[in-house]
């Protein structure tokens, strides 16, 4: 029970001189009837950062959100029922909003492609060209273009990403997207 409580769990987490032993030792005489324990006296002995307790005028115990839902939810089922039916409701609103956006994006990038694709194909490619040489003109277009929007080469931003993220250069190349927004996604479709 100790173990997965949420104190226990949050400190872990989160205060790197959290006091195990001591957590251990409460923990072994949590049974006993001499056992007492009060939030000073578990921050004092535990180094704990999630609660906060002060004596005299304005004083009070007070704990972070996290802790403090844990514990309303431990003493009250029906907060728990309410917290996690609000959970799943910002969950889908949250969801919703975002998918909106994401595939009105994806759209929008669809026929910035398209029409930027065939024009290329009606106003620069000489017919005389193999597959292979057009395929290096679309690609020198897609790079213009790059740079006309970002300021950056695709090598340089692939760069950049691959090194913030820690990822291979080929994992992002497919999620270039991350790079666009709305905003440069119709500027794009002005650009043509």
């Amino acid at each position: 029970m100790w173990n997965s409580c949420g104190i226990v769990l949050d400190e872990s987490l989160h205060n790197p001189s959290f006091n195990r032993v001591q957590f251990d030792t409460f923990r072994t005489e949590a049974g006993l009837n001499r056992f007492v324990m009060t939030p000073s006296k578990w921050v004092e002995h535990t180094a704990a950062i999630g609660i906060v307790s002060k004596a005299g005028r304005y004083g009070g115990t007070y704990a972070h959100s996290d802790i403090a839902m844990e514990f309303a939810s431990w003493i009250s089922a029906e907060f728990k029922l309410y917290l996690m039916k609000d959970y799943r409701r910002l969950k889908f609103d949250e969801n919703s909003r975002l998918s909106l956006s994401w595939n009105l994006n994806r759209e929008i990038s669809k026929l910035n492609y398209r029409v930027h694709t065939d024009a290329i194909q009606q106003n620069l490619l000489p017919p005389d060209l193999t597959r292979e040489q057009q395929s290096f003109v679309y690609a020198d277009e897609a790079d213009m273009l790059n740079v006309a929007l970002f300021g950056y080469r695709i090598y340089y931003m692939m760069r950049a990403a691959s090194i913030q993220q820690n990822v291979k250069t080929t994992e992002i190349f497919g999620g270039l997207d991350i790079f666009a927004t709305l905003s440069f996604s119709l500027s794009g479709t002005h650009l043509q």
